[in-house]
């Protein structure tokens, strides 16, 4: 099924193309930069930069050495707790839920976040849990 607005606008389609032909027709020029790396231009703080810990809820990830230090090593500003399969039973590696329950594996979400405080030491960033979705027994339609 086509959704009703590009259905609408499929008449549309040869101004499009049109487009894309005239952009693809236009001058490309290049351009030299340099860097010096000496020279401050400008500051920010440590929440410009963070990283994603996709692999924060597996016990083996922050009990591993060689990730908790090259996790304190880029000393992110932030870290963003973020698995898709976040919402899939704790008995799998990247599971937060207690699906027999029907709640959080409370446990396992303390465990990775209480790893990860000893990971930065005093250099703490800010977390951030993302949570992909509803749990399909919270959705009631």
């Amino acid at each position: 099924m086509i959704p009703s607005f590009i259905a609408a606008n499929l008449s549309h389609t040869p101004s499009i193309v049109t487009q894309i032909d005239r952009a693809k027709s236009m001058r490309q020029e290049s351009i030299t930069a340099t860097v010096n790396w000496n020279m401050v231009q400008g500051t920010t703080t440590r929440l410009g930069f963070g990283l994603n810990a996709f692999q924060g809820f597996r016990p083996a990830s922050f009990n591993s050495a060689a990730y908790r230090s090259n996790m304190a090593l880029i000393k992110p500003g932030f870290i963003r707790f973020h698995n898709g399969s976040a919402l899939q039973d704790s008995s799998v590696p990247d599971g937060l839920i207690d699906r027999r329950r029907r709640t959080w594996d409370a446990n396992k979400v303390k465990s990775a976040l209480s790893a990860s405080v000893t990971t930065f030491g005093q250099d703490q960033p800010q977390r951030m849990i993302n949570i992909p979705t509803w749990a399909d027994w919270m959705d009631a339609d």
